[in-house]
């Protein structure tokens, strides 16, 4: 099933988080509080990056330990 967010549509099955600090790297900066859906398997590793999508289509690699499920 999906679901608008803004401008974009979403699976409702993606998992929505928000990141709790600012995010700098060489491609553009994840600022404290933007909204991220994740892209494929999460697991519990808190080091380990996942791949995620912002409200615009970016697609960043984070390590989960600076995400907030939500």
């Amino acid at each position: 099933m999906l679901k608008n967010i803004g401008d974009k549509v979403v699976a409702e099955s993606a998992n929505k988080f928000k990141v709790n600090k600012d995010y700098p790297t060489i491609n553009g900066m994840l600022y404290k509080n933007d909204i991220v859906f994740s892209i494929g398997p999460i697991s519990n590793n808190i080091d380990e990056k996942i791949r995620v999508k912002d409200t615009t289509g970016k697609i960043w690699f984070i390590e989960t330990k600076n995400l907030i499920r939500i």
